[in-house]
């Protein structure tokens, strides 16, 4: 009887207009992978098989440049300043922000497709955007790292040349001045790059003192908990003016 109660609910849900027929395994199957709801054989979700579906992927852990991947690769990275023709927001200050985030994406979008008949593949890292003496465009430091391929002349040649000639990456005009390219084994593991030309200790790195030009050693520090400077704050009222009103 129970079978039998089954067999009814099967057919019932195969009966409603529109919906796949008896025996139609195929079109069953395509509608289990539109709707994303669908299930494998051994009973877990199909949705990876699904090119429309967009599953959350953990950030990748970069070690330092050089050391091997457990796989067997090797990373290099890369610090490069361009300057854009975008005019420079505020917002460009919060990397969290949604401006910052769209020249991020377009950036990585353009560069991984410049470069993508190279071997490897690459992670695109925007650092910073900056003010420019011009008002209608911004100066941006960028990491790019490479797994399995480190040719520094082809890179370099490659991305100038794409500027050169369409002058644009990603669909952001990108301008040939101010074009730098450098390899981070320039610097020690002691060492942080500043202005792309040259090293300073990493003890300097977030001191609240810039030792860069762009000042990218004070950016994404760890900032003083606000009740700290409450505290401070409270505890200078209470020894120099309060005391004038008692």
């Amino acid at each position: 009887q129970e079978e039998k109660l089954e067999t009814e609910e099967i057919d019932h849900r195969s009966d409603v207009p529109g919906g796949p027929s008896h025996g139609d395994d195929d079109d069953d199957d395509d509608d289990e992978f539109a709707t994303g709801s669908g299930s494998t054989g051994s009973g877990e979700s199909s949705s990876t098989d699904d090119p429309t579906t967009i599953l959350p992927v953990s950030p990748p852990v970069i070690p330092e440049s050089g050391e091997p991947l457990g796989s067997g690769e090797t990373v290099h990275t890369y610090r490069l300043t361009l300057i854009i023709q975008e005019p420079f927001r505020a917002d460009y200050l919060d990397r969290n922000s949604a401006d910052f985030k769209r020249i991020e994406d377009a950036l990585a979008v353009g560069f991984n497709k410049t470069l993508q008949d190279l071997p490897g593949h690459r992670i695109i890292v925007v650092q910073g955007i900056h003010k420019h003496p011009d008002l209608f465009q911004s100066k941006v430091t960028l990491d790019l790292t490479t797994f399995n391929f480190s040719d520094n002349a082809t890179l370099q040649t490659r991305i100038l040349k794409e500027i050169e000639e369409n002058r644009l990456i990603g669909g952001i005009v990108v301008l040939k001045k101010g074009f730098t390219f450098r390899d981070f084994q320039d610097c020690t593991k002691d060492e942080f790059m500043c202005d792309v030309t040259r090293c300073i200790p990493k003890s300097n790195v977030c001191n609240n003192e810039p030792d860069c030009q762009d000042y990218t050693d004070e950016q994404n520090c760890v900032q003083t908990a606000p009740g700290k400077i409450l505290l401070s704050f409270s505890i200078y009222l209470s020894i120099s003016i309060l005391p004038m009103f008692t």
